[in-house]
């Protein structure tokens, strides 16, 4: 009984800071990665998919001159359900243009905005649709949601994988280069 009374008191002392909210576990991520080599973004440069605000065709080209975030999600995806109202936090700032593009592929536009609106609660974020597939196809991304850093000549210079509270972030592409 001694024996795991002291393992036990081992193993709360070695965990804790993850346990009672101290260290690593409770920084913010650092957002700016490298952009993992998979994810090609001249390769959909030129790729359509869907305005879902007024059923357009539109392309990433279409915000060249302008740096943004892009941020891939999907109706199926929990964390991208709880980064939603955050990136629309974000696009009201103006501090930066948001675009969130859906990569689903078995759904419908109303289902894309039903689940953004009534889910996520969002009213005012700019969404988009990969009706086609393709821009998934070519990217293929390890995992949901993924956001990349976009400069003014349409290079992606930076990457987040997975969810993040993107309400206070502040985008400065010159503080980011390609090689970091």
């Amino acid at each position: 009984a001694n024996l795991f009374l002291v393992m036990v008191a081992i193993y709360l002392v070695a965990y804790s800071p993850i346990f009672f909210g101290k260290g690593a576990m409770t920084q913010a991520p650092q957002p700016f990665t490298a952009v993992p080599e998979a994810v090609d973004f001249t390769a959909v440069y030129e790729q359509g998919f869907i305005d879902l605000g007024n059923g357009e065709s539109a392309t990433f080209a279409d915000f060249k001159g302008k740096p943004f975030v892009l941020n891939f999600w999907a109706t199926w995806c929990a964390p991208c359900l709880k980064e939603l109202p955050s990136l629309e936090t974000l696009h009201k700032s103006g501090r930066v243009n948001v675009v969130t593009l859906s990569l689903d592929r078995f759904a419908d536009p109303e289902t894309i905005l039903n689940f953004a609106v009534q889910r996520a609660g969002v009213e005012m974020l700019p969404l988009y649709w990969d009706n086609t597939g393709q821009i998934n196809r070519t990217l293929k991304p390890k995992g949901l949601p993924l956001t990349l850093f976009i400069n003014e000549q349409g290079q992606a210079i930076g990457a987040y994988e997975g969810d993040y509270d993107w309400s206070g972030f502040s985008y400065e592409p010159s503080s980011l280069s390609s090689n970091k």
